[in-house]
């Protein structure tokens, strides 16, 4: 009722200050009529699914493997806000051809969680995206899920650099692209005799092959092109022939003057004949990042009717007045000279505009509403400004004559994006167009430092003092984080807090340089509204609001939790019916509860763990177990979609101070600390290594076991389960009669399986009343369905050193001290990594939920005391997420700094959490 009524209030203050009154319904109870319904619709689509935004603070962008990325998580409610609907996030790593290699779940609380993920397991050097999201935040668009690209990187002191020069030439009459191509090791030296294999390819197919040696001064490749061919990207494989296998994959840029995409985007949608229209623009060069163009734009008479120019990142505006029948066309100069030219939209013989003038340092914007001749026939129409999920403004206008129009007071909406929509009496939507609305209510953040001189090594205080826009003091939750500048590039223009909850999370595209739109020049809060004219809106349709579904198809995870459904053999829910849960792995817990009348049951408030299985069953009001479905509810990640961006160049090609850097600091550290060990540094070592089963969850580490068969192994043997395959070529594994039932042994040593880390003994459930070799057709039931060609590997763990950490993890207290119970433990590792297949079984499941992954340390030297004589290169200086301002909006943190001198780039972001956010850069000078 209280949201209804605030709706209200904020029509009639549209209406007391609207201009050319004449045409606005001004009787308040025909305007709640007209309005109510829509009214309605928006307040029960807000509050059935409200919307979450994520922001996530990494200590840089780019990487070398083997680092570790640290992260602070800010989840926003629509009005940025804490989101109380989710507990859990999950995080990703992207590869740039789309395929997901990582991906880990953090626990929430108040909005904010920290953590780290590693970047050495199995990654390879090149571009990635960390991209973040809510399962609830799947019943968004994906576009409104986090994204940022990082670059990880391998620069050994082996690793080659590449400088290139590759350019258009004409040869014979005839175009040619000519690229010259350098190979030098990465401490800038040359590379010595090798031999180069190589290919350059379009990304998919092979357009020239050869051989290369390095005695020579540079790789010339000379490749012909037809006069209309438009390259965009070229890709050079380069392998080294035998020796070190050296091998890289980049990119050769060809610049052409062809290569310019302009796209004209009228505004609210359409050109009508007739009617003045703002059209924007935006072009974009080869590389994907926007390019200054200037042309006009003629008619199909060949007159001139206007020029366009572009005034930031190749985005721009012009006025357009189309005339029915002419069609129209643009054309740019490129930069040899060549005219090219692009056609406009064709415009509409009759139609309504929508326009909206936002001056950045007014408090009101001005709405006119166009429309044709014809459409000048006393219909009403509907404005409506949406922001937050919440309509702001309101207003339905009469059709008498063809331009209308009026003030909107900037005060109705929240910071952020406005959503303005014309509908017709239908409730159609006709035109839509968005627009910025800037309060400067950011969070005034100051960063003070007390020392005037910093040297090396030196413990450095840093003051905090958070205030709102009014003086008041600010508790909120922060991140710090202070980087070497000659390591890492700091780049005031990335994505930071502020451009992400304010325009990131609302927009379609890529945005090049967000955060300068947030530097508090006029010139940047103009630019913003050729964003809102160039890029797509991302959020929820008229159509979805005014029609919504009945649930949504993402649950909101508000903690972890175990949730499911048992059902009989008619597929009817089961009520009342006994659930136990049993959690196997690093911890070990029992719980049971009761379905409801649905059948569906859920655990709660289970133990923090980040590694554990469940085994589930559902049992009689006896606790006895029956033929029945049980269905445990499991995590359906976002499919990864392909987003266009602005190609990324490795650290190797044309290589520049800051990646050289990174590689002769990692020379001097591993120098020093050879030289500290009293060693010396040697090449071409070389060192067998152990077998090692990928994935494997051995409890003893990489290839410790006393026999070890492997993924090649598995495949040599054929199409055989693995009790089969066990049977023929583990030594000394048999099947035995004993006591009641038979059991596996290794010789004398009774055997206990672990499958993907899950002991075969935690999921079985003696059969009441027993059962003849009930646990013989247990162990039977589970691994016969596992393959050889599912297997990535069997450890066996036999002798003591192997055994005992098995022993202590898996077996019961009486069986540890019984001296007659000696076990062997075999460790079976499936590509899958799922486990056995035991859900086929009637009442009876395993479920393995991804593992959280909590917070660990961030580690920073303390010097004096920290006597280390081993260099001291960090790129990440310091790492402090979770930074909480007192009463009076104050916080102290420190840091150490390392043996480079130069400049130091300090980053602090973070949020009240009730509605407002910020960010400060600092520079410091240090050694100096």
């Amino acid at each position: 009722m209280k949201e209804k009524i605030s709706c209200l209030l904020i029509l009639l203050l549209f209406l007391m200050n609207a201009v050319n009154g004449q045409n606005v319904e001004t009787k308040a109870g025909s305007t709640n009529a007209l309005f109510s319904q829509m009214f309605a619709a928006v307040d029960t689509f807000s509050s059935r699914f409200p919307q979450e935004k994520i922001f996530i603070h990494t200590d840089r962008s780019s990487y070398v493997r083997g680092d570790t990325l640290w992260f602070k998580s800010y989840l926003f409610s629509r009005n940025l806000g804490y989101s109380k609907l989710s507990g859990l996030m999950y995080l990703e790593l992207i590869a740039s051809n789309n395929a997901l290699v990582k991906r880990i779940s953090v626990p929430v609380f108040l909005g904010v969680s920290w953590g780290q993920i590693s970047l050495s397991d199995g990654l390879t050097e090149g571009t990635y995206t960390l991209r973040a999201y809510t399962n609830w935040m799947q019943n968004q668009a994906e576009e409104s899920f986090f994204r940022k690209r990082i670059y990880v990187s391998d620069p050994a002191p082996e690793h080659w650099i590449v400088n290139q020069s590759n350019f258009i030439d004409i040869v014979n009459g005839k175009k040619v692209i000519k690229c010259s191509i350098q190979f030098r090791t990465a401490s800038d030296q040359p590379l010595g005799y090798k031999t180069i294999q190589w290919k350059l390819t379009d990304g998919k197919k092979i357009i020239v092959k050869d051989e290369y040696e390095t005695v020579k001064n540079n790789l010339e490749i000379t490749v012909p092109l037809n006069n209309d061919d438009v390259v965009r990207t070229l890709y050079l494989e380069a392998e080294e022939k035998g020796g070190a296998k050296q091998k890289l994959n980049f990119p050769l840029i060809i610049k052409q003057e062809k290569d310019i995409d302009l796209q004209f985007m009228p505004e609210s949608g359409h050109l009508v004949a007739g009617l003045p229209c703002n059209v924007a623009f935006k072009a974009v060069s080869f590389s994907g990042k926007g390019v200054d163009v200037e042309g006009i734009i003629t008619n199909n008479k060949n007159e001139q009717v206007t020029s366009f120019r572009s005034s930031h990142k190749g985005m721009g505006v012009f006025s357009l007045s189309p005339i029915v029948g002419e069609s129209y066309t643009a054309s740019i100069k490129l930069p040899g000279g060549t005219i090219k030219t692009y056609p406009l939209p064709v415009a509409k013989v009759s139609g309504t505009v929508l326009q909206v003038l936002n001056s950045p340092r007014t408090d009101s914007l001005r709405v006119y509403v166009l429309y044709s001749e014809s459409l000048v026939n006393n219909q009403t129409y509907k404005l409506v400004g949406f922001a937050d999920g919440q309509v702001a403004y309101a207003a339905n206008f009469v059709a008498n004559k063809q331009r209308i129009g009026g003030k909107v007071d900037k005060r109705l909406f929240p910071s952020g994006i406005a959503h303005f929509t014309l509908f017709n009496e239908k409730n159609e939507p006709l035109n839509e167009r968005i627009t910025f609305i800037d309060h400067h209510q950011q969070l005034n953040i100051k960063v003070l430092s007390e020392k005037s001189a910093v040297s090396l090594r030196d413990s450095v205080p840093v003051d905090i003092h958070v205030k709102y826009p009014n003086g008041k003091p600010v508790q909120g939750s922060f991140s710090f984080v202070v980087t070497d500048d000659s390591q890492v590039r700091s780049d005031s223009l990335e994505n930071n807090i502020l451009s992400q909850v304010h325009l990131g999370s609302d927009l379609k595209g890529y945005i090049e340089d967000p955060g300068w739109y947030f530097n508090g020049t006029e010139e940047a809060e103009s630019a913003r509204d050729l964003l809102m004219l160039t890029h797509g809106w991302i959020g929820y349709k008229w159509s979805q609001i005014l029609n919504p579904a009945s649930q949504p198809v993402y649950a909101a995870e508000p903690d972890f939790r175990v949730t499911g459904k048992v059902s009989n053999i008619l597929n009817k829910p089961v009520a009342n019916s006994k659930l136990l849960l049993l959690a196997s792995g690093k911890y070990h817990f029992i719980k049971d509860t009761l379905t409801n009348s649905a059948g569906r049951f859920t655990f709660r408030n289970l133990p923090p763990v980040d590694t554990v299985s469940f085994f589930v069953q559902a049992r009689t009001a006896r606790g006895k177990s029956f033929n029945v479905g049980l269905e445990v509810d499991e995590f359906k990640p976002a499919a990864v979609s392909k987003h266009i961006e602005p190609l990324v160049i490795p650290w190797y090609v044309n290589a520049d101070s800051i990646s050289i850097n990174l590689v002769k600091n990692r020379e001097k550290i591993a120098a020093e600390q050879l030289k500290g060990q009293g060693g010396r540094m040697l090449k071409d070592v070389f060192v067998t290594a152990k077998r090692v089963i990928k994935t494997s969850k051995n409890l003893n580490g990489a290839g410790e076991a006393d026999q070890i068969l492997d993924e090649k192994d598995a495949l040599a043997a054929g199409s055989l389960n693995v009790l089969q395959y066990m049977e023929k070529y583990v030594k000394g594994f048999n099947l035995r009669l004993k006591d009641t039932d038979k059991y596996y042994y290794l010789n004398e040593k009774r055997v206990r399986f672990v499958v993907d880390g899950v002991e075969l003994n935690r999921l079985y459930m003696p059969s009441e009343p027993p059962i003849l070799y009930d646990y013989s057709n247990f162990i039977e039931n589970a691994l016969s369905n596992v393959m050889t060609t599912d297997l990535l590997g069997v450890e066996v763990m036999y002798n003591q050193r192997y055994a005992s950490k098995y022993s202590s993890q898996f077996l019961e207290t009486k069986e540890m001290m019984d001296i007659n119970n000696n076990f062997a433990f075999i460790e079976i590792t499936t590509r899958s990594g799922n486990g056995i297949s035991i859900r086929r079984t009637p009442g009876v499941t395993v479920y393995r939920p991804l593992p959280i992954t909590w917070p660990k340390e961030f580690y920073q030297p303390k010097y004096p005391a920290n006597s280390s004589k081993l260099p001291d290169y960090r790129t990440t200086v310091c790492w402090v997420p979770n930074i909480i301002t007192d009463s009076s909006g104050k916080a102290k943190v420190h840091f150490y700094t390392t043996d480079k001198k130069g400049t130091y780039t300090i980053l602090l972001q973070g949020a009240d959490l009730m509605g407002m956010v910020g960010c400060k850069v600092l520079k410091i000078k240090v050694g100096e």
